[in-house]
């Protein structure tokens, strides 16, 4: 079946509207502790989105300028390097970045051709990793509202 664009770039502008729309059901007291395994807090996470909707809008204009080589990543120290960068930032700020993220991204997604999608396969990919990992972080950040309601 051939992928769908539009019908993805509809399912990643849910899960993001999803994020946020969890992001504001957390209680105050809940976004800065670190709840997600200890490890992250809800405010972490959306400083993780953050660095991946920036680098997505990096690749997705070096893809869109012509053929590139693949890149790996270290998921692990990307996401550390991502969350410290932004430890400085408000529970607001971090919300108001990850907006703005959104916004510069909707620039080179908007200038994708179908020649473009033909071409570079990764466009695909990058969506869908965003819009699953919107969702598998709604699904994080409604354990930690659970948990606060029970405390």
């Amino acid at each position: 079946m051939e992928k769908n664009w539009t019908a993805l770039q509809e399912q990643f502008a849910a899960a993001f509207q999803g994020f946020i729309d969890t992001c504001t059901q957390l209680d105050p007291a809940l976004r800065e502790q670190k709840t997600l395994d200890g490890q992250w807090s809800p405010k972490d996470v959306v400083a993780h989105m953050i660095g991946w909707e920036r680098e997505a809008t990096e690749r997705f204009w070096h893809f869109l300028a012509g053929p590139t080589e693949n890149l790996t990543y270290n998921n692990d120290a990307f996401n550390s390097q991502s969350v410290a960068s932004r430890q400085h930032l408000t529970w607001d700020q971090a919300l108001s970045e990850l907006k703005a993220a959104r916004q510069s991204f909707q620039k080179p997604i908007a200038a994708i051709t179908a020649d473009d999608l033909t071409r570079e396969s990764r466009f695909f990919e990058w969506l869908e990793s965003i819009t699953k990992h919107y969702s598998d972080h709604i699904a994080h950040l409604k354990q930690t509202i659970e948990l606060g309601e029970l405390l």
